[in-house]
C-alpha cells in the first residue's frame, strides 16, 4: 500500500511519498496544530516567509535580519511594521539579549571602575574622625594661645584677633576625591601673623599636652618644618593628616602697580614656598565648591584621570588642580553629556595640547606651562592611543578593568620581559666562554637560569624548542 503525505505536498501530481520526520512536514504540522496558515507571517526587510510566529521571532534575533536591519537603519531605510509590532509584543527577555548599546556600556564600565578605586565608606569614616579630632585639638590649641600671649612669636599679633584664625580643609579631602591609594590629606592652619619655627614647635608640643591629657596615646605628632607643616597620624589609619602653617601677609595684592608687594619677613620663618601654595590651596578648594562641584559627572572624572595618571607615566605630570579645571571646562560646554562621551572629549582636549588659564591667578598665568614639549608629546601620544580604545569599543582595556595596565597593553609587556630574559641568559653564557670557561660551564649556567622558565613552558611547545636550543648551542650576540 503507497502512503501519500498530502500535507507537504498536496498538490504532488503524481503524489509524492514523503519521509514524515522530514523538515517540511514537520513544519506544516507544527503550523497546522496551531491553526497558522503557511506563509502567513512574513519579513518585508528581508523577504522572507515565516510559517509560525515562533519562527518569525527567531528569524528577527537571527544573524540574516539583524546585519539588514543595521544596514538599513544607517542608510536611513524603511522599516516594516510587521517587524515593530511583533518585536513590541515580544516579553521574553531571552530573546531580546542582554547586550548594551556602547555608550551605556561605556557609562556602566566608567560607573563600575569608580567604584572600585574610590574609598569605602569605613574608610572614609575613619579619615573623618580622625580630622575631626584634629580640628578640636587645634580649637584647643588655639584658646591656650590666645590666654599666653607673652609665649608665642616674635611679635604680637594685632588687636583683636586670634593668633590662629581658622582652619581649613583643602585638596582631595575637601573636594571629596579621595582614592584607596591616597595616603595624605591636607588641612591649613591660617595665622594672623607670619609662621615662624618657634610658633611651630609651640603649637606640637600644646598638641601633645592636650592628646595626652584626654588619654589618647595611639595618636603620634611629628613636625616638617621644611615643608611648613604638622603631620599626625593614627594607628589603624591608612592616611596621614598635614596641617600647614601660613598667614595672608605673605600674599597680599597691590591695586597701585597690580602686582604683590612683599612682606616683613622675620629671622626664623616657615620656608616661603609651603605657606604661600597653602594659600593658593585655600582659593582652589573655593572655586572647586562654586564652580565644579555642581557638575554631577565631576567627582567621576577626576577620580578616573587620577586612577589613569597613577597607571600610565606619561600622565604623571597633569597635577590635580589640571584635571580638575580641564574637567570642568569639558563639563560646562555640556552638563548632560554621558559619562563615555564626556571621557572622550576629555581625551580629545588632551591630544589637542591646550593651554589653560589659572582662574585663582589674577595675573596671567599658564596651568600647562611647567610641562615641557617631550611630556605634552607624550600625553597626545597616550590620550590618541585612549581615543582609539574608546573607539574600538575596549573601554574596559582603557581603565583596566581586565586586569592589564591598560596602557600599553599587558601582552606586549610580557613579551618584551620574556625576551629580555632569554637575551641576558645568552649573554651570561657567551660571557662565561669568552673568559675561558668551557663550554659545558656555559651551558650550565644557561640551564641553571633557564630551569624554573623551562618548567612553566612545558606546554608552549614554541617557547619550549627556544630555551632548548639555547640550552644546547653556544649562542652568541
Amino acid at each position: 500500500m503507497q502512503i501519500v503525505c498530502h500535507l507537504a505536498r498536496p498538490d504532488a501530481s503524481p503524489p509524492i511519498i514523503t519521509n514524515r520526520k522530514g523538515k517540511i512536514h514537520r513544519r506544516k504540522l507544527v503550523a497546522q496544530q496551531q491553526g497558522v496558515e503557511p506563509n502567513k507571517v512574513r519579513c518585508d526587510l528581508c523577504s522572507v516567509d515565516c510559517y509560525s510566529s515562533r519562527d518569525f521571532e527567531a528569524h528577527v534575533i537571527g544573524q540574516k535580519h539583524q546585519k539588514t536591519l543595521k544596514l538599513m537603519m544607517n542608510v536611513n531605510g524603511p522599516i516594516s511594521n510587521t517587524e515593530c509590532a511583533s518585536i513590541s509584543g515580544n516579553t521574553d527577555a531571552s530573546l531580546i539579549g542582554t547586550d548594551l548599546p556602547p555608550d551605556e556600556l561605556n557609562d556602566c564600565l566608567v560607573r563600575e571602575k569608580v567604584v572600585q578605586i574610590e574609598k569605602n565608606m569605613d574608610d572614609l569614616r575613619e579619615v573623618e574622625q580622625l580630622v575631626l579630632r584634629v580640628e578640636q585639638t587645634l580649637y584647643a590649641v588655639s584658646e591656650f594661645l590666645d590666654q599666653d600671649v607673652g609665649i608665642v612669636g616674635d611679635a604680637p599679633p594685632p588687636q583683636q584677633q586670634r593668633f590662629l584664625r581658622g582652619i581649613m580643609r583643602v585638596g582631595l579631602m575637601a573636594n571629596q576625591l579621595l582614592l584607596k591609594s591616597d595616603k595624605r590629606v591636607d588641612l591649613v592652619l591660617l595665622c594672623s601673623v607670619v609662621p615662624t619655627t618657634k610658633l611651630l614647635f609651640q603649637i606640637i608640643e600644646l598638641f601633645r599636652r592636650i592628646i595626652n591629657k584626654n588619654n589618647e596615646q595611639c595618636i603620634y605628632v611629628a613636625e616638617k618644618a621644611a615643608e611648613s607643616a604638622i603631620c599626625v597620624s593614627q594607628i589603624g589609619v591608612s592616611i596621614d593628616v598635614y596641617v600647614t602653617l601660613t598667614c595672608l601677609a605673605m600674599r597680599q595684592w597691590s591695586p597701585e602697580n597690580l602686582n604683590y608687594h612683599p612682606y616683613k619677613e622675620p629671622p626664623n620663618a616657615l620656608p616661603f614656598g609651603p605657606c604661600l601654595m597653602a594659600l593658593t590651596e585655600m582659593r582652589r578648594t573655593r572655586f572647586y565648591q562654586v564652580k565644579c562641584a555642581p557638575h554631577a559627572s565631576m567627582r567621576s572624572l577626576v577620580k578616573i584621570i587620577r586612577d589613569i595618571r597613577q597607571r600610565v607615566p606619561a600622565w604623571q605630570v597633569l597635577t590635580d588642580w589640571m584635571v580638575e579645571l580641564v574637567v570642568e571646562k569639558v563639563l560646562s560646554a555640556d552638563n548632560d553629556a554621558k559619562l563615555g562621551a564626556v571621557l572622550r572629549a576629555l581625551l580629545v582636549l588632551l591630544a589637542k595640547g591646550t593651554s589653560l588659564a589659572d582662574p585663582c591667578e589674577k595675573l596671567p598665568f599658564d596651568v600647562f606651562a611647567g610641562v615641557s614639549d617631550m611630556a605634552r608629546k607624550n600625553i597626545y601620544d597616550s590620550a590618541r592611543y585612549s581615543i582609539r580604545q574608546i573607539e574600538t569599543n575596549k573601554m574596559a582595556n582603557l581603565l583596566a578593568m581586565d586586569r592589564s595596565p591598560g596602557i600599553p597593553s599587558s601582552p606586549k609587556r610580557k613579551k618584551v620581559a620574556a625576551l629580555m630574559a632569554e637575551t641576558t641568559t645568552a649573554r651570561n653564557a657567551n660571557s662565561i666562554l669568552k673568559n675561558g670557561g668551557s663550554s659545558a660551564d656555559g651551558l650550565q649556567a644557561a640551564s641553571a637560569t633557564l630551569n624554573e622558565r623551562h618548567n612553566n613552558l612545558s606546554n608552549r611547545p614554541l617557547e619550549r624548542r627556544a630555551v632548548k636550543m639555547l640550552i644546547e648551542k653556544d649562542i652568541k650576540l
